[in-house]
């Protein structure tokens, strides 16, 4: 029985002087700090919101030619979004504006004279 409990112990002692050396083992450590490129992956599920939206408008419609920004552009005031075509508006304004009645002689047809 003496010599179970003596192995017991040694096995106890050697157990005991393992685990003190791994957590020595895990304790802290200095480097040299260097430069480099940091990589960073996120996966998600889901929809994604803008933080602000702003509707813009136009007071004519038309034709787009040519869209000059993209999603998520940073734009300044007074910046072209969009570029309409304007060969519709060109002909109106060349065309003759609508026809006015010229002043002329009354006609007795109208209604107009009563009994001349």
């Amino acid at each position: 029985m003496c010599a179970l409990s003596l192995i017991l112990v040694a096995i106890g002692l050697w157990y005991w002087q393992a685990r003190r050396s791994a957590n020595a083992a895990a304790g802290l450590f200095h480097t040299s700090g260097r430069r480099g490129d940091l990589t960073l992956t996120v996966t998600a599920n889901g929809t994604i919101q803008p933080t602000r939206s702003i509707n813009i408008g136009s007071e004519l419609s038309g034709t787009v030619v040519q869209v000059n920004v993209d999603v998520n552009d940073k734009i300044k005031k007074g910046q072209v979004l969009v570029v309409l075509d304007t060969s519709k508006l060109k002909d109106q304004i060349s065309a003759p504006g609508p026809r006015r009645p010229q002043p002329g002689p009354r006609s007795r047809n109208r209604g107009d004279d009563y009994g001349s």
